[in-house]
C-alpha cells in the first residue's frame, strides 16, 4: 500500500514569503536532505499548484516504506515549518491518506 499525502498553505498578505523561498529553508540542512530524498526515489511523485495566497503540495508514496523513511526526514523539518508559518500569518494543514 502506499501513501499520498497533501499540504496546504494559504497566506493572508501575497508578498509573505513561502517557507521555501526563504534562507531558513536554503539554510536547512533537513529541508534539502528531504528534497534529495524525493530526487532519489523515482517511486516518489509530487505536483505543486499556487495562486497568490495558497499552495498545495501533493505528494505520493508508491509503497509504506518510502513514506516512513520520508516522514523520518522531515520530522524536523516540519516543525521549522509550522513556527515560520505560525510566527507568519500562514495556515498550513497536512493531510496523510492510504491509497
Amino acid at each position: 500500500m502506499g501513501k499520498k499525502v497533501t499540504y496546504t498553505s494559504t497566506r493572508e498578505d501575497a508578498d509573505t514569503p513561502w517557507y521555501y523561498q526563504t534562507p531558513l529553508a536554503a539554510n536547512n540542512t533537513a529541508w534539502n536532505n528531504r528534497l534529495q530524498f524525493m530526487i532519489d526515489n523515482p517511486d516518489i511523485n509530487s505536483s505543486v499548484t499556487s495562486t497568490d495566497t495558497s499552495l498545495t503540495s501533493i505528494v505520493t508514496f508508491a509503497n509504506d516504506a518510502d513514506y516512513n523513511n520520508f516522514a523520518v526526514l522531515t520530522q524536523d523539518t516540519m516543525n521549522d515549518v509550522i513556527a515560520y508559518c505560525n510566527a507568519n500569518g500562514i495556515t498550513y494543514n497536512v493531510v496523510v491518506e492510504d491509497i
